[in-house]
C-alpha cells in the first residue's frame, strides 16, 4: 500500500467512499489538511489524520462531528461547519481552545448549532477584557464584532486577538464565530 507523506494535504470532491480510503493513506500527523466535500461523515472525524493535523484543518460543509470530536482536535487553527451536530457546550470550549493556542495569522471559523435562548456572549471567559467594536446597525442584522484585549494565557505570547465576528442571525438555528490574529 502507498503512504502520501506530506506536510499539506487538499481533498477536493471524493466522495465519502474515496475520501476515507485517501486519509487512510496519509500520514497521521500534517501540517495541514484541507478537504471540501459535499458531506463529510463523522468517520472521518475520527480519523488520526483529521485529530492530528498540527496547523490547521479546514473541514468544508455539511460536516458530521459531534462535540467530543471536535474536542480531539489539534489544529488551532479550524474552518468548520458543522451540520447542526456541535453545540454551544462545543463551540465555546473550542473557541477557548484557540485562544489558548493560536499563533500569528491563525484563523477561527465554526458553524454549529444553537438554541433560541443561547447569548452568544456566553462564547468568551468572563475574565477576558473584550471591547465591542460592533455599530448599532450590524446587531440588528446579527453581526457582532469584538477584540479581546487581555485576561487570557496564550502558549505563544499573543497577548490579544484582534478581532471576532459572531454572526447571530435571530431567525436561524445556527451561530458562527470567526476570529484571525
Amino acid at each position: 500500500m502507498c503512504v502520501l507523506k506530506c506536510e499539506n494535504l487538499i481533498i477536493r470532491m471524493l466522495g465519502k467512499s474515496r475520501l476515507a480510503l485517501w486519509l487512510s493513506t496519509a500520514i497521521p500527523r500534517m501540517k495541514t489538511l484541507k478537504i471540501s466535500d459535499w458531506g463529510i461523515d463523522e468517520n472521518i472525524c475520527k480519523s488520526p489524520q483529521v485529530q492530528k493535523t498540527r496547523d490547521c484543518l479546514h473541514l468544508s460543509t455539511n460536516v458530521m462531528i459531534s462535540d467530543e470530536q471536535l474536542e480531539m482536535i489539534q489544529a488551532p487553527s479550524i474552518l468548520l461547519c458543522s451540520n447542526n451536530t456541535v453545540t454551544e457546550r462545543g463551540a465555546t470550549k473550542s473557541f477557548k481552545k484557540f485562544v489558548k493556542n493560536c499563533q500569528q495569522g491563525d484563523r477561527f471559523e465554526l458553524k454549529f448549532h444553537k438554541n433560541s435562548t443561547f447569548d452568544h456572549k456566553s462564547l468568551f471567559d468572563k475574565e477576558w477584557d473584550i471591547v465591542e467594536k460592533t455599530e448599532e446597525d450590524d446587531v440588528d442584522e446579527g453581526y457582532n464584532r469584538y477584540h479581546i484585549l487581555a485576561g487570557f494565557f496564550n502558549f505563544h505570547g499573543i497577548s490579544e486577538i484582534s478581532l471576532v465576528v459572531v454572526y447571530d442571525f435571530a431567525k436561524n438555528e445556527s451561530m458562527t464565530i470567526k476570529a484571525q490574529q
